[in-house]
């Protein structure tokens, strides 16, 4: 991530969320379906000539999948676990786990999308006069762009954000505890 990609101090958890949700998952869902669109296209005009062309629109159909159902563990568990961290309020679960799904599957786009970028690499000049392939090596780099910031802004400022708000939560927690005079395994009556 960029200096000027970096949240200001101060900055919510939630505010982080909805950039992102509006930004860049807004961003993927409208685009990941034109890209895959045009591979496959590009792929059945020119992949006798070019057979990895093929294999690059059926692994940008996979990514395609793959940041679908990622886009959806964000938005429906991973993202409301840290508005309520953002809030105050400790969730169910850790956030922990989540979390770490979260950077591994960030660590596989990086993975795929350079595997599609190889892929594509030594057709470029082949392909020039094609309107469609050239379409498509554009979208690919906007792509690559705005999930390269996308994953930028969890990874180095979210997530760890998160972490450090659920054990800030949690320590203020016990310390409560701590000083009404309850350990964290005596049980109140009431």
């Amino acid at each position: 991530m960029n200096r000027e990609d970096t949240p200001p101090q101060g900055i919510s958890l939630s505010s982080t969320i909805d950039e992102i949700i509006d930004k860049h998952n807004a961003f993927l869902k409208e685009h990941l379906t034109v890209i895959h669109k045009l591979a496959i296209r590009v792929a059945a005009v020119h992949g006798i000539e070019n057979p990895s062309l093929e294999k690059m629109a059926s692994s940008i159909g996979v990514l395609k999948a793959e940041l679908e159902q990622h886009m959806h563990k964000e938005e429906k568990v991973l993202f409301p676990m840290i508005r309520d961290l953002d809030r105050g309020v400790l969730p169910l679960s850790s956030v922990r786990g989540p979390i770490n799904v979260m950077f591994l599957e960030h660590e596989e786009f990086t993975e795929n999308l350079a595997n599609i970028r190889i892929l594509n690499d030594p057709m470029k000049e082949a392909l020039y006069s094609c309107e469609d392939y050239l379409l498509l090596v554009d979208e690919l780099t906007v792509l690559e762009k705005n999930l390269g910031e996308h994953i930028a802004k969890e990874n180095q400022f979210l997530f760890p954000s998160s972490i450090e708000r659920q054990n800030q939560i949690t320590e203020g927690i016990e310390m409560a505890r701590l000083a009404s005079g309850q350990s964290e395994f005596q049980e109140t009556e009431g």
